[in-house]
């Protein structure tokens, strides 16, 4: 299958489950996103998905980048 075939899938793929709720959503279309471009998935191809970092604040909480 060409990229553009592939591409296309993709597209098609998100026109039909995607609806825009990025945090529900996110890692599914990334996923889709790399196999397009030929990966096995998002993570084969050494993405990282939302990690947990310090806020910063005194009480030592965390929040995702």
């Amino acid at each position: 299958m060409s990229i553009a075939e592939q591409l296309q899938g993709f597209v098609q793929f998100c026109q039909a489950h995607i609806t825009g709720d990025e945090k529900g959503e996110a890692q599914v279309f990334l996923d889709r996103f790399f196999v397009a471009f030929g990966h096995e998935g998002a993570m084969q191809a050494g993405a990282v998905f939302e990690k947990r970092i310090e806020k910063g604040s005194k009480k030592g909480k965390t929040g995702f980048a």
